[in-house]
């Protein structure tokens, strides 16, 4: 059994009058990840967007190419 489950069982034979809901939320409370120190985590940066181009200017480009498309097929 994994370290989360051990730790909700014994919250839960400590609390019997709870439901199984209220006692996930007390075990989460009082859950202390065993080796979370060692590891290290990678910083998440944020995707930025090009300096000067807009959904609209994207959605203006891709209209134009199907114009352009649709002209060809006409040919």
């Amino acid at each position: 059994m994994n370290p989360w489950l051990e730790h909700v069982k014994k919250v839960r034979a400590k609390n019997k009058n709870l439901s199984y809901k209220q006692v996930l939320v007390k075990a989460k409370s009082s859950y202390k990840k065993k080796g979370a120190l060692k590891t290290a985590t990678k910083k998440k940066g944020k995707v930025m967007k090009k300096q000067g181009t807009s959904d609209r200017t994207n959605e203006k480009q891709g209209m134009e190419i199907k114009g352009l498309k649709n002209k060809m097929k006409k040919k």
